[in-house]
């Protein structure tokens, strides 16, 4: 006879996106406990509850009773706990090591509330990329619960590049209780496919337990039934290829995954652009105290009781979960020693401050400034960290006979670059090589404040320092009347009401798409808008450094963009300055991400773009939209180039068979709310919630940054990775020591291979690698080699130096 198998899927989030943490933790408990009461009334029903890990916490500090009655249906397999990020982080909203942490931690934390192997994860949201495998399998996952309507039952899939994972198909769209007749009916003997949502929406059990048996009298049987009990008594049968990236929403299909919910926002480009520099100083903070272990070079990731840092106010801790709530979470998962220190402590509050919720689908203003606060948290934190090793590395230098009478140190935690720095001085000084050499520099005096700038050639994984002497040799960047600026092999002009970047006699043009503009007051008709350039106004000025190229519109009434391209020597820099000066909404609302659109048009091509730990091609040749971890490329035999972003915008329009990239400059998405949220509460301890919104309206200015750089997916990545890793450049004083004033301290290759992290473990440092390119490898770091597959991953252990 024919069976169909079922279960409820139910994801407990108590860092909401609309509501105070003490509000969540007065009622989700409640809440929650109607699912498991039920639960103990009626033994048959299964649920897979996943649980992120500060969820984990709250419970255990808020409602440690409703813990108690979730354990004896762990025991007996009728509930079946699943794990996700530490902060219902977004994966796509995330770098390599950041989301990989997030995921570990709340395993652990699992696997040690309830005593049991936790084998099972659910991402936040439901996004999937291809390397998603790989991640499961560095964490002990080896079932995947995932979003959507197409699957019917579960089957197995590889990475990219290794890992494998069992997917389980969640669609509460087609099963649920009004339509459990018709899901017996389109499914075949031995599907499964679970039910559910948020769990506080779990609602009343009973109607499920009377369908199911009145189905049954008619010979249509649908059981109650759990992964592991799947896996065991029936099987996986299938093994399918990796899907492409797709996400849970109705926009984020595998057609057009656009994520627009979480990256298409405004407000979410600013809070990412947050969240990517604290990435970015949280992994070179790893690399100081990497280097710090490996060449003796003393303490770098202090106590935090140690440290000097006062990190920015956050008022907003009275309302939302942070770290001081749950010491634990250091002193088990993330510190060595069971002390917080530095690095425990930024980690803590990046893993915090990428929570999904900060964005995503009604994000209320306050706990999005919470965690933009705790990012810019981590970041302080990291910068101690990173002065530390610089202050411990200039003490092995010597000072004498180096013509400067001021020095930074320059560290840089990836390979060998040439980079472009600045620093603020107190007087008009010029940087210098350490041995006095000049390099290409600027002393610029901007609105009262001194700074200089140079391009600097820096060594792989080490320092170079920097010295800093009086100049009177000022720059002054005037802009001039002019449309056109040529440099590097780059032409960039506005002519005939035409904005082109040409390389090599071929063009990129560049333009606005047509966007929908309305007023949120309804003052102002709601109009389509098609931008062009035939009234726009130019400028150009000479840097030291390359041209630059001025375009100034008015797009509309009350918008205003302006662009700089900025023509240098490895890339075209593009700065996007919207200017709203009323409040308006851009784009058609609701989470369609189509907003306002700088888009760079080549010859058609086959476009590709990043995810964690590799680059993948769009299938999709037709205009849609994608959501990219660092950049955007389009491949084709007359110049291939890509989008790299180099702040927080992550959207992008892309349309390969017009050889187009939309760089997505924000999109007036339904957001945040518009009238106080409420979670209601009904007399069976159930709830609903209400909210309204209209779509976030744009007000103000919003600085967006992108480098327009040549190469195909090989080129990409590396040059993505050369402009967004950061330097961190310290003030140092050098002290008596023999080391050269610039060298490596890790021998890390080739260049292929990128370190995603350095993590500090009971057995020493050591560095994860990723291969970037696509290719088969040989990865060498500090005197070690290890075989590497195409986007493949593997950990490499730092021995520490002989004489240091």
């Amino acid at each position: 006879m024919k069976k169909v198998y079922m279960s409820f899927f139910l994801h407990g989030n108590m860092c909401y996106d609309r509501y105070t943490k003490q509000e969540i933790r007065e009622k989700f408990p409640q809440i929650y406990a109607s699912g498991i009461r039920s639960m103990h009334r009626f033994p048959e029903v299964t649920a897979h509850i996943d649980l992120p890990g500060l969820t984990v916490l709250s419970l255990k500090r808020h409602a440690s009773w409703l813990v108690d009655q979730m354990k004896p249906l762990v025991q007996r397999g009728q509930l079946v706990m699943v794990g996700c990020q530490y902060a219902a982080s977004h994966a796509l909203c995330a770098d390599e090591e950041s989301d990989l942490l997030a995921s570990r931690v709340t395993m652990e934390m699992l696997r040690d509330e309830f005593g049991c192997d936790i084998n099972t994860f659910f991402p936040q949201e439901s996004p999937y990329h291809q390397q998603a495998p790989l991640i499961m399998d560095r964490i002990g996952a080896k079932n995947l619960v995932i979003w959507t309507p197409e699957w019917k039952r579960p089957f197995r899939t590889r990475g990219l590049s290794g890992g494998e994972v069992i997917f389980y198909p969640v669609d509460p769209w087609n099963c649920r209780l009004d339509k459990l007749e018709e899901f017996y009916d389109a499914h075949e003997d031995g599907d499964f496919v679970m039910t559910g949502g948020d769990f506080e929406g779990i609602g009343n059990v009973q109607p499920f337990v009377d369908k199911i048996a009145e189905l049954a009298k008619r010979g249509k049987i649908i059981e109650w039934m759990t992964v592991e009990r799947y896996e065991r008594e029936i099987g996986i049968k299938d093994c399918f290829d990796t899907p492409t990236p797709f996400g849970q929403a109705t926009e984020d299909r595998r057609p057009s995954p656009s994520f627009s919910r979480w990256v298409g926002d405004p407000e979410d480009v600013i809070w990412h652009g947050h969240a990517v520099t604290a990435m970015e100083a949280v992994r070179a903070a790893g690399f100081a105290a990497a280097v710090a272990k490996v060449h003796r070079l003393g303490a770098v990731d202090v106590p935090l009781s140690a440290a000097w840092t006062t990190a920015p106010d956050n008022v907003w801790d009275h309302h939302f979960e942070e770290v001081t709530e749950f010491p634990e979470t250091e002193s088990k998962y993330l510190s060595l020693g069971g002390e917080a220190t530095l690095l425990s402590r930024a980690w803590h509050q990046l893993i915090i401050g990428l929570n999904s919720d900060s964005s995503g689908w009604f994000p209320w203003t306050p706990r999005t400034r919470h965690r933009s606060v705790a990012l810019r948290t981590a970041t302080a934190l990291a910068r101690e960290a990173q002065v530390r090793c610089a202050q411990a590395i200039a003490a092995k230098l010597s000072k004498r006979s180096l013509p400067a009478t001021e020095f930074v140190l320059a560290l840089n935690p990836g390979p060998a670059r040439t980079v472009d720095v600045a620093v603020d001085t107190a007087c008009p000084m010029t940087l210098v090589a350490a041995d006095g050499a000049p390099t290409p520099a600027a002393t610029l005096c901007l609105e009262g404040k001194w700074s200089a700038s140079a391009r600097v050639a820096l060594p792989a994984y080490g320092y170079k320092l920097l010295g800093l002497r009086s100049t009177q040799d000022i720059t002054v960047l005037d802009w001039q009347s002019g449309a056109a600026v040529a440099g590097h092999g780059w032409a960039a002009d506005l002519t005939d009401g035409r904005l082109h970047l040409v390389k090599d006699g071929e063009a990129i043009e560049v333009n606005v798409a047509p966007f929908r503009l309305s007023d949120p007051s309804g003052a102002a008709k709601t109009e389509e808008v098609t931008p062009d350039w035939k009234r726009a106004k130019t400028r150009v000025r000479q840097t030291p450094f390359g041209p630059d190229l001025e375009v100034f519109a008015e797009l509309a009434w009350a918008v205003w963009l302006r662009l700089v391209f900025g023509v240098r020597e490895d890339r075209v820099e593009v700065t996007a300055e919207l200017h709203v000066d009323m409040p308006r909404r851009i784009g058609k609302l609701h989470y369609d991400p189509a907003g306002l659109l700088v888009c760079f048009k080549g010859k058609p091509g086959q476009v590709t773009y990043d995810i964690p730990y590799a680059t993948v091609e769009h299938p999709n040749p037709a205009e849609t939209y994608v959501a990219v971890q660092r950049f955007a490329g389009l491949e084709n035999a007359s110049l291939p180039f890509g989008i790299v972003c180099l702040g927080g915008n992550q959207s992008f329009m892309v349309h390969g068979e017009k050889g187009t990239l939309g760089a997505n400059l924000g999109a007036s998405t339904q957001g945040r709310p518009d009238t106080r949220p409420e979670c209601a509460m009904r007399p069976d301890g159930t709830a609903e919630h209400r909210i309204t919104s209209g779509g976030d309206p744009f007000l103000g200015t919003y600085v967006n940054r992108f480098a327009l750089v040549t190469g195909d997916r090989t080129v990409l990545p590396l040059a993505a990775r050369r402009l967004r890793t950061a330097v961190p450049l310290i003030s140092v004083t050098p002290g008596r020591g023999r080391w050269p004033t610039e060298q490596s301290l890790l021998a890390i290759g080739p260049e292929s291979v990128h370190v995603t992290a350095f993590r500090m473990t009971k057995k020493g440092s050591v560095a994860v690698l990723n291969e970037v390119q696509g290719k088969r490898v040989t990865g060498a770091c500090a005197g070690k080699t290890v075989a590497l597959v195409p986007y493949g991953m593997a950990d490499v252990a730092l021995a520490k130096s002989a004489t240091g």
